[in-house]
């Protein structure tokens, strides 16, 4: 049926039929059979078949009547696809969650060379890539390897220099360092690029499928310096093998981007410690407490410390925070109270993952700013004599989960909406109502190729407006 092309087909006794599969080598229980390919934008899908007994002698009438749940079918097996799409990307949401707080954790206790092995074995995880390197900045001009793994024995080994310089034939790793933006090639346009050398390809597999690299740069007087670069071999498939055909996508660029910054961030954070080890205990505590964004407080709940990444969160400069209540952040007043009561109920002193909402710094025309929701972990900041001198919060910015949460909940409720329809008809028209009302829209119209392939037409739309029937409209 599938390489005949036919819109179906009939069978009146399938074991006599002269093309009966091989695997049945017993009688089936049931003869009479027809079938239906279940079709996606003009590709087939899979097949749809009923069986009955022997004698029954199904129609063309059949066929047609088949056909209506054979559009059902088809929208569910596609809709369940991208279901399956959203459900990973959440996972991988979950996961780099999860990584951020593994990377930015126990500044002090491990070594740079340590924190970038586990950036290079999570990025290339995640990214579910071959083979990934982490090179740095150490003399002028060249770029050389600190950690890396999935490559080939011998072929790419820490303290390997990269000139950093771009021409004919002189390297892509130093090309790519010396252009300072985002690499994402494959195959061909890989291969044929006109810095590529010629070597042998440095990962496992001895191929070159496709790369993805993100220099590393960091802002010193207002002015962006190269200081490394991270790179990603050979993206795979779900089987886990490379191949020519597979890429790295659009999202592995937002992924890519942010093991940049957490790679930039312990480069920063290495230096940082080493100088805090000649300072107090507690700063030492603050920076090695958090994994995204840090405050801390005195014991009278003012501001004495705001990290980077807390800053970007909040809208607000450390200017503007410093020696102020810290309530004023919170999006209820009442929650640092709450944080400090749990504190001191809490045997070790620590608050791990307790869900709350900051508050962004207004607007112009706002009265307050956007209601952020955070996973927020606390634990007590003592000087050098065990005084307790304040607190520490470090916390997780959750508007990236909770929108992926959002969507994956409206693809579900646009499947089910779709698979519980009376008809292809009614379908459309349900999920034409249920995308107005759940996305906040005003209105929306569904159109679907006519039988001649040329020409839209209009399936369904809500509101449907009185006294006009469903119709296209050359120029809307």
């Amino acid at each position: 049926l599938v390489l005949s092309g036919e819109p179906f087909k009939i069978v009146d006794d399938y074991n006599q039929w002269e093309g009966r599969a091989s695997a049945y080598v017993d009688q089936r229980p049931f003869g009479a059979v027809i079938e239906l390919p279940l079709k996606w934008q003009k590709q087939i899908i899979g097949v749809l078949y009923v069986d009955d007994k022997v004698g029954r002698k199904f129609t063309e009438e059949d066929a047609r009547l088949l056909s209506l749940y054979a559009d059902h079918a088809t929208i569910a097996l596609v809709n369940a696809e991208l279901v399956a799409k959203d459900a990973k990307k959440l996972r991988r949401l979950q996961r780099l969650s999860q990584i951020s707080s593994e990377i930015m954790t126990n500044l002090g206790s491990m070594s740079l060379d340590d924190r970038l092995n586990l950036i290079a074995e999570r990025a290339a995880e995640i990214l579910e890539a071959e083979g990934c390197g982490i090179l740095l900045v150490k003399r002028e001009g060249c770029l050389s390897l600190e950690a890396s793994v999935g490559y080939r024995e011998g072929r790419f080994e820490k303290g390997r220099e990269f000139v950093i310089r771009s021409g004919p034939k002189t390297g892509l790793t130093g090309h790519i360092a010396f252009e300072g933006k985002m690499f994402n090639a494959c195959e061909e346009e890989l291969n044929s690029h006109f810095a590529v050398k010629g070597e042998t390809p440095y990962a496992s597999s001895g191929h070159g499928y496709s790369l993805l690299a993100m220099p590393l740069k960091k802002t010193i007087d207002r002015e962006e310096r190269l200081i490394g670069l991270l790179r990603v071999d050979n993206k795979k498939d779900n089987n886990g093998q490379a191949g020519p055909t597979i890429c790295f996508i659009q999202e592995d660029e937002w992924i890519l981007n942010f093991f940049a910054e957490a790679a930039a961030a312990a480069i920063e954070a290495a230096g940082l410690v080493g100088t805090l080890g000649q300072q107090k205990d507690h700063l030492a505590r603050l920076i090695a407490s958090s994994p995204n964004g840090i405050i801390a407080i005195d014991s009278r709940g003012n501001v004495t410390g705001i990290h980077d990444r807390a800053q970007e969160i909040l809208g607000y400069t450390a200017d503007e925070v410093l020696g102020r209540p810290v309530d004023a952040l919170y999006w209820d007043p009442q929650t640092p109270h709450e944080v400090g009561r749990l504190l001191h109920q809490a045997p070790d002193g620590r608050l791990n993952t307790y869900k709350t909402f900051v508050r962004a710094k207004s607007r112009e025309g706002e009265e307050r700013g956007e209601k952020i929701p955070i996973s927020l972990s606390a634990t007590w900041l003592y000087d050098s004599e065990g005084n307790r001198i304040g607190c520490v919060g470090y916390f997780e910015d959750l508007r990236a989960i909770r929108e992926v949460e959002r969507r994956l909940e409206t693809l579900l409720i646009a499947s089910n909406t779709v698979a519980h329809a009376e008809s292809l008809i009614s379908s459309l028209q349900s999920l034409a109502e249920m995308m107005v009302l759940r996305l906040a829209h005003t209105f929306c119209r569904i159109l679907l190729l006519d039988e001649s392939g040329q020409f839209l037409v209009v399936k369904a739309a809500y509101p449907i407006p009185r006294g006009v029937g469903l119709k296209w409209e050359p120029g809307l």
